[in-house]
């Protein structure tokens, strides 16, 4: 299993929203995707990143690093080939990381999803 489709699937099953991927092969020298997602508040935040890096290294793929964790309102997870954004609402639109990426192309994440 790819470690993208890893990823989408450890969000989803902890009811992680509003999914974007962002293909990032030609903009960034240092990853190949960036994912985005929301929590509904603080918990679910820090379930969502437990999860993702759970299922992570269940599948034998590497978590560089966790950051933000304590502050839990936006965690960033580095898997080296992705890196992954959870955020809670109000701090994914303060910082609107998907308008200053906006020229990149958007990977359709039902495509991602195990059914």
């Amino acid at each position: 299993m790819s470690l993208l489709k890893i990823i989408i699937n450890a969000i989803s099953d902890v009811k992680g929203q509003d999914i974007e991927v962002l293909n990032m092969k030609g903009k960034s020298p240092l990853f190949d995707y960036m994912v985005l997602c929301s929590a509904t508040n603080e918990r679910q935040l820090s379930a969502i990143v437990d999860n993702l890096v759970k299922e992570v290294q269940k599948n034998e793929f590497v978590v560089k690093h966790v950051e933000g964790k304590k502050m839990n309102q936006w965690v960033l997870v580095d898997c080296i080939d992705a890196v992954v954004h959870v955020f809670t609402p109000e701090e994914r639109a303060k910082y609107n990381l998907e308008k200053l990426w906006g020229d990149c192309e958007r990977i359709d994440v039902l495509t991602l999803l195990d059914e």
